[in-house]
Formats: C-alpha cells, sequence, structure tokens
C-alpha cells in the first residue's frame, strides 16, 4: 500500500500547487478554506501563490494572511504520526518556510501587492515568527551548505527567512505613502523599536548559530543602511567583528 500512498499524496499536493498557479486570484480569496489540511497541502497551495507573486500577479491577501497566521503557530505543533502517510511532512517546518516565502514575495513588491490597510496584520505575522523560529538550523547538511553559500545556507532556516521579513517589512511599509514611514522612509527602522530589538538581540548572538543572522544582515546591508542608517553605523564593527573570523566571514 505505501507506495500507492506515496504517490497519491504527492501527486494530489503537486497538482493542488499547479490548480492554484492557474488561478491565484481564486485561491487567495479562499485560502482560510485551506486551514485544517496536511501541511504538504498547504505548503504546496502557498509554493504556488508564492511563484505567482514572484511573477507579479496580484491578488487579495485577507484571508491568505488569516492562512499564514495558522501555519506559522502551528510550527511547534507535533503531527500524530498514525496520521502520516508515505510521502507526508512530517511537521510544519516545511510549510511554515513556504509560508515565510510567500509572504516575503508580497512584501518584496512594495505598494503593487498587499493592501497597506493589513499593515498591523502583518507586522504581527512578523513578529511572531520572529519569536517561535529555532535559533538552530533545521537540516543536518547545513555545515556543507553553509561553507558552499553562506547567504542561501542561512535562507534554508525559518530564523533566516523570519530575519529577512523584519528587513522586507521596512521597505514594504516605507511605500505606504499615507504613513510616517512613507514620508520619511530612512527612519523607518526608527520607527520601528520592535524590529530594531530583533535585529539587536540577533546581533548579540556570538554562538555558532549567529551565523545565521549575520549572513543575513550581511546581504541586505544596504536596505539596513538605507531605512535604519542611525542604528547601523555604530553596529558595523559588531556586524563585522575583528575578533570572530566565522561570524566575521558570515
Amino acid at each position: 500500500e505505501t507506495g500507492p500512498q506515496r504517490q497519491t499524496v504527492t501527486a494530489l499536493a503537486q497538482e493542488l500547487r499547479t490548480a492554484v498557479g492557474n488561478d491565484p486570484k481564486a485561491y487567495a480569496a479562499g485560502a482560510d478554506q485551506l486551514i485544517g489540511l496536511k501541511p504538504i497541502f498547504i505548503r504546496r497551495a502557498l509554493e504556488g501563490l508564492q511563484n505567482a507573486a514572484n511573477n507579479a500577479q496580484s491578488f487579495e491577501w485577507g484571508n491568505l494572511l488569516k492562512l499564514i497566521e495558522h501555519v506559522f503557530a502551528q510550527l511547534h505543533q507535533t503531527i500524530d504520526p498514525t496520521t502520516v502517510v508515505d510521502g507526508d511532512d512530517k511537521d510544519w517546518v516545511w510549510a511554515c518556510k513556504a509560508a515565510c516565502e510567500t509572504l516575503a514575495a508580497g512584501l518584496r513588491r512594495g505598494a503593487a501587492d498587499i493592501g497597506f490597510e493589513h499593515a498591523d496584520m502583518v507586522r504581527q505575522l512578523v513578529l511572531t515568527i520572529t519569536k517561535s523560529a529555532p535559533k538552530q538550523p533545521e537540516f543536518t547538511d547545513f555545515e556543507e551548505r553553509f561553507a558552499k553559500e553562506p547567504f542561501f545556507a542561512a535562507q534554508t532556516t525559518v530564523r533566516g527567512l523570519a530575519l529577512e521579513l523584519c528587513i522586507f517589512l521596512m521597505f514594504w511599509l516605507s511605500k505606504d505613502q499615507s504613513s510616517a514611514f512613507g514620508v520619511l522612509p530612512r527612519q523607518t527602522l526608527a520607527n520601528l523599536p520592535e524590529i530594531q530589538n530583533i535585529l539587536d538581540a540577533e546581533l548579540a548572538d556570538r554562538s555558532p548559530s549567529g551565523r545565521i543572522p549575520y549572513a543575513i544582515m550581511g546581504a541586505h546591508l544596504r536596505y539596513l543602511l538605507y531605512f535604519g542608517e542611525e542604528w547601523l553605523r555604530p553596529k558595523m564593527k559588531a556586524l563585522f567583528p575583528a575578533d570572530d573570523d566565522a561570524l566575521r566571514q558570515s
């Protein structure tokens, strides 16, 4: 039974992704109806919507944000092993990453995609996932990946993706011309004390897993300089520590 069952779950999930890609507007509008499905199906649906956003297709985000909120809340929930069949996701980590990447795809489009009426919810989602992201990488081959490409290795972790969301949140909010962020874009980080606290905490992590946020912040240095120069300038020595080769190279 295992072979056909695996094929069924995997094939169904792939079909769902294709269907979402063919009609992202309809699936985004009804995204909250996916709550309660197995993580593999939610993950595939999110991948379809992420792909659509990356291809500059616009859709309504209200119910999709509700789905993302649900996925973030499941990150540390265990799944009853008796419900897991061959081909299923064994936990919510993959779905959570897909949710992060989908939200990031929307934020990167600035004013073109997620409506600013959702600003409070988006800020809350970013804070939620940043607080619940595990400090350690989820993969056993992280060291191998990191040696080859630090930034992309950091991006494979929930922690790295969550920190990227903090940075893309600044970019997105700065496009809202009706807000203080849009009026004074270069003060965006100063006007987001909760994000500043997150960056400070990540920068203070001198453990080996601290390489994850260091790689992400290093890759997005231009964003940090533009939206938070007053914060960044005094932190440059900490971000490129003379006494820690591993963190500096990250």
